[in-house]
């Protein structure tokens, strides 16, 4: 391992690895710190890509042309949403939306693609700490083997800059003296990929709300290759998401027939930060992007596509501060920390709203919301105006909208029960 970069990145999930190519491709000396020995396991992520933001992230192109068993379902083109109660509505378009994507060889992909790129990446590597010098970061590696019987061997590398993608674990981050994400508002998830599901259709994702299924959050199925199909819940901190993933399959009046009798392929659960951007997210020579930041969506928990256009906004401004020799907490809030607010933080803010309304309704105010979603054609305004990742067009014109001021007596109801 060389001792001195121009920038370390620590963390190779998506958001880490689309930084460490972005600086590459700007042609900075970048080192990359991968905690596991095999990218992309343990896979925790639904893998639901939306199309736009593959092509904003400069990947839709490779996952098409180049990168062979990526892609595990092409064609998805809406949703079907079930309230508590099994009423249900659809939001669909004539054209894909997203693709599914196996999230182990999808990291694998562009783990490699950065490699090509020149980045100077390490697998089994874990950061012990950080340390502020007068030169810059200091960064305290513990190197694992693969023999469990020989020692790990603790080595040091240093950089004018330490970009933290280092996901919900907020060690680095704290050591930085920045403040992570509430406890509270880390959900937990799990999901498991199923063979031979029935009577799915293979374009839509089908997603289930309610307290009982999945507290604070949705439960979904979303459709793979063949008869395929990945199943999962999230749920508030606090509660037993593989005990409420088990009884959704088992016991739910609709999905449990889709699934019974599927075989189980492979289990995955994981965490996601749904409250939104941290305070803030860099300090001197210090940058956070990603989970790590709060750059996910707290509507849907998504996060490789915010995660990664922050990737690329962290990328320019490391550069421009590698030109001008300039690592200031000042010089990257204007160059990072700005940027990517003036991109998402607006976004984000209205989704952390949209959550936090939708985790105080009762199911009965979501048996309500559904009923009045189809009784005023609501869902065909979602066709127009919805979008997976941009999601605050649809938020604001929902409160423009009489009919939302309707809701509002059924939403203090809610409170009470």
């Amino acid at each position: 391992m060389e001792a001195s970069h121009d920038v370390i990145v620590v963390g190779g999930g998506p958001c880490g690895i689309l930084t460490a190519i972005e600086c590459a491709k700007s042609n900075l000396k970048v080192c990359l710190l991968e905690e596991h020995f095999k990218i992309g396991e343990p896979p925790h992520c639904a893998g639901l890509l939306s199309v736009k933001g593959l092509k904003l992230l400069g990947l839709y192109n490779h996952l098409f042309s180049e990168w062979d068993g990526v892609i595990q379902n092409p064609s998805i083109r809406g949703a079907t949403f079930f309230s508590p109660s099994n009423y249900q509505f659809k939001v669909e378009r004539e054209t894909p939306q997203a693709v599914v994507v196996d999230r182990v060889e999808f990291d694998k992909k562009i783990f490699q693609y950065a490699e090509i790129l020149g980045v100077e990446a390490f697998k089994g590597v874990h950061v012990e700490k950080i340390e502020k010098t007068d030169s810059g970061m200091k960064v305290y590696v513990k190197m694992k083997s693969l023999q469990k019987k020989e020692p790990a061997k603790l080595v040091t590398v240093s950089s004018d800059l330490v970009i933290d993608a280092e996901g919900t674990d907020s060690r680095l981050l704290l050591q930085a003296g920045l403040t992570p994400h509430k406890k509270n508002w880390v959900y937990s998830g799990a999901q498991v990929e199923l063979e031979k599901v029935k009577d799915l259709n293979p374009n839509m994702v089908e997603l289930y709300l309610g307290r009982r299924i999945a507290p604070g959050f949705f439960a979904w199925i979303i459709p793979l290759k063949g008869e395929g199909a990945r199943v999962g819940l999230i749920a508030k901190h606090g509660y037993r998401t593989r005990m409420l993933l088990k009884k959704f399959m088992n016991s739910h009046p609709i999905a449990s027939k889709k699934v019974k009798g599927a075989k189980i392929r492979r289990k995955m659960g994981g965490k996601v930060p749904l409250s939104g951007p941290i305070k803030r997210t860099v300090t001197d020579n210090f940058i956070v992007v990603g989970d790590a930041a709060g750059q996910t969506k707290p509507t849907t928990g998504g996060g490789v596509v915010t995660g990664g256009l922050c990737a690329i906004i962290a990328a320019k401004a490391a550069k421009k501060a590698v030109e001008e020799q300039n690592f200031s907490s000042n010089f990257l809030k204007e160059n990072y920390e700005k940027s990517w607010q003036k991109l998402l933080k607006k976004q984000l803010k209205l989704m952390f709203l949209l959550r936090k309304t939708f985790n105080i309704l009762s199911d009965q105010a979501i048996d309500h919301l559904f009923k009045t979603i189809k009784t005023y054609k609501i869902e065909k305004v979602i066709e127009k105006k919805g979008d997976i990742d941009w999601q605050a067009t649809l938020i604001l014109t929902a409160l423009k909208n009489p009919i939302t001021y309707s809701l509002i007596p059924k939403i203090i109801t809610s409170i009470k029960k």
